[in-house]
């Protein structure tokens, strides 16, 4: 399992405002990403993106079932190549209780991928086969 330094986790805080502007212009809703250092059941460093709560006015007929949503990512944000991925999904939890996700894709299918460069390069979209 690849682990995250201090210094890359600093370094990727810095760019959250150029991958919420990304992902905003994706999607066509703008959106906060933010960022927090965790601790994996490996006890290795690792970091959660996800957005502010989207506000109630985006669920239209779903706020009978709804009652939260966010964007986050679903999986490890560092792959096994130690490529760090941000991989949006829409998480949502539903008054009975329940909660699930779902892959945010664009209009021809194909879920959307941000893959981090480097400090000066920041965020870019990728295109995976699925």
């Amino acid at each position: 399992m690849n682990t995250i330094t201090s210094e890359k986790f600093l370094e990727i805080s810095k760019s959250m405002d150029q991958l919420s502007r990304l992902v905003s212009k994706d999607i066509g809703w703008t959106i906060r990403l933010n960022i927090e250092l965790k601790t994996n059941h490996y006890a290795e460093n690792c970091f959660e993106i996800t957005s502010d709560p989207l506000p109630e006015s985006f669920f239209g007929i779903l706020s009978k079932v709804i009652i939260s949503i966010i964007i986050e990512s679903w999986g490890n944000i560092i792959n096994k190549d130690g490529h760090i991925v941000f991989n949006p999904y829409l998480y949502y939890r539903r008054y009975n209780g329940g909660s699930n996700s779902s892959a945010i894709c664009d209009s021809f299918g194909h879920p959307y991928h941000y893959w981090y460069i480097n400090k000066n390069e920041g965020w870019k979209r990728i295109y995976i086969k699925i």
